[in-house]
């Protein structure tokens, strides 16, 4: 007895095989062209900074708007409840109430801030940018963050994916002039005592303060947070 070919019912599985696999594709729509925010900077970050005297609390009362591009935010526990922005002049912290902020101001996204009515502080000397001042203790006031219910009147989101190359410096120029900003220093090394440590003290979450410095006798300290991923 002959056997019946199998032609017809390969034919049939792959051809049902065919239409499962052409009902489960999608046509999904082509992204939107991106629209530019309407909002222009009238302001640089270092024109900013220049109106904050250290070791006090200054309000901006000027119409002013900054625009930067991220170059540091929380997405690695080093930061926290804060981004830092970029002009060609300067950067400065700008803190926020708010948790996750990588995933709206991820690294290279361009943003515009609303700096009215906003306050300037410094901690170690380090120019921050805040929704308020925290007076609870008034022998000691402190610089409040943006809450997250504000965050859309004062900081607008610009395009993604903006590039900032680092500026090149050596150990000796480093000030306060380039706080915040994405620098490289080359032809460093950690100091003996400080070689072959981990960056922070992750088990117990407690930052750590590590040296490093060049062949010329320059030397620098490098604070990491114990919450960071890669201590």
């Amino acid at each position: 007895m002959k056997q019946a070919p199998t032609y017809g019912l390969l034919f049939g599985i792959t051809a049902m095989i065919w239409l499962f696999a052409a009902s489960c594709l999608k046509r999904f729509e082509d992204p939107a062209d991106y629209t530019p925010p309407a909002i222009t900077a009238n302001m640089t970050i270092r024109e900013l900074r220049n109106l904050h005297t250290l070791g006090n609390f200054t309000q901006v009362t000027a119409d002013r708007v900054i625009s930067g591009i991220v170059v540091a935010n929380d997405a690695t526990g080093n930061f926290y409840k804060s981004i830092t922005i970029q002009d060609a002049t300067a950067a400065i912290q700008v803190n926020i109430d708010g948790f996750d902020l990588n995933a709206l101001f991820p690294l290279g996204r361009r943003v515009f801030v609303k700096v009215k009515d906003l306050w300037l502080s410094d901690f170690r000397r380090y120019v921050q940018l805040g929704g308020s001042v925290n007076r609870t203790v008034p022998a000691s006031p402190e610089l409040a963050p943006i809450p997250m219910a504000l965050l859309d009147k004062y900081i607008i989101r610009g395009e993604a994916g903006q590039r900032v190359n680092p500026l090149v410096l050596n150990i000796n120029q480093l000030s306060d002039q380039y706080q915040g900003m994405l620098v490289r220093i080359n032809q460093v090394e950690f100091i003996p005592v400080d070689a072959n440590k981990l960056y922070a003290d992750a088990v117990n979450k407690v930052g750590v303060s590590r040296t490093f410095g060049d062949c010329f006798g320059n030397a620098m300290v490098m604070r990491t947070s114990g919450y960071a991923s890669f201590a």
